[in-house]
C-alpha cells in the first residue's frame, strides 16, 4: 500500500473540471450515457485528488498526466479509501463500468474478483456493496474495471444482489446517485462529483 495518499481539494467553481467530467462520461456504457443525459452536474460539488504540495493554480488541464508520477498508484489507493468510506453504510453501493471486457473472456473465468461482476445485457459492471470488503480488494476491483474512460458510480440503493441488472436497477442507481469518480491526469488521479452538499472531510495521511 502507498503510505502517502492524495488529498481532496474543492474545485467546484472551475468550469474546466465540469467539462472534463462530462467528456469522461462520453462513449461509456448504457448506465453512463443515461446518467450523463439525466444528471444536472451543476447541482453537485467537484473535488480533485492531488498529492501534497501541488497547488490548484499549477493545473493547466485535467487530461495530461505524468507530472506527479513520483507517487504512482496513490490515485487509485486514494479512490479505494473513498469508496471504502462510502461503503460503510450497508445501503450504499458502487458500480464501475467496463467498456472492454466481455463475460466470455477467458481471463475472467478464474479471476479472483469475478464475484464482483454484474451484467446488463452484454455489458459488464464491477459492483461493490459489502462494508466488510477489505481496502485491498476494493483496490483490486478498481484495477479490474476499464480505463479510458473509467467511471465509478456511487449510489444509495439495494439492487437485491442480483448478478443480472435490468432497466429498473439502472434507474434505481440514477435516482439515488450520490457521486461519480472519473479518471484525471492520464488516470494518475481522479475527479469526484458529489451530489450531496454536506461532505465529511476526506483528507488522508
Amino acid at each position: 500500500m502507498v503510505k502517502k495518499l492524495f488529498n481532496l481539494h474543492e474545485i467546484t467553481g472551475n468550469s474546466a473540471t465540469r467539462a472534463h467530467l462530462v467528456r469522461q462520461l462520453e462513449g461509456g456504457t448504457t448506465l453512463t450515457s443515461r446518467i450523463r443525459a439525466s444528471t444536472d452536474f451543476a447541482r453537485g460539488r467537484l473535488l480533485i485528488a492531488l498529492p501534497e504540495g501541488v497547488e490548484l493554480t499549477q493545473l493547466s488541464d485535467f487530461e495530461s498526466g505524468g507530472w506527479f508520477r513520483y507517487v504512482s498508484g496513490a490515485g487509485q489507493e486514494t479512490l479505494a479509501r473513498v469508496l471504502k468510506w462510502f461503503l460503510a453504510d450497508r445501503e450504499h453501493g458502487v458500480l464501475l463500468q467496463d467498456t472492454q471486457a466481455h463475460v466470455t473472456d477467458g481471463w475472467l473465468q478464474g479471476y479472483e474478483y469475478r464475484h464482483h461482476i454484474v451484467t446488463y445485457n452484454e455489458e459488464i459492471y464491477w459492483r461493490l456493496t459489502d462494508s466488510g470488503t477489505s481496502e485491498d480488494e476494493v483496490l483490486g476491483v478498481i484495477a479490474s474495471a476499464s480505463v479510458y474512460p473509467s467511471s465509478a458510480f456511487l449510489y444509495v440503493s439495494d439492487l437485491e444482489r442480483r448478478t443480472e441488472l435490468d432497466d429498473h436497477d439502472l434507474q434505481k442507481v440514477i435516482d439515488t446517485l450520490a457521486g461519480i469518480a472519473v479518471g484525471a491526469f492520464d488516470e494518475d488521479s481522479f475527479l469526484l462529483w458529489w451530489a450531496y452538499q454536506a461532505l465529511p472531510p476526506l483528507k488522508f495521511e
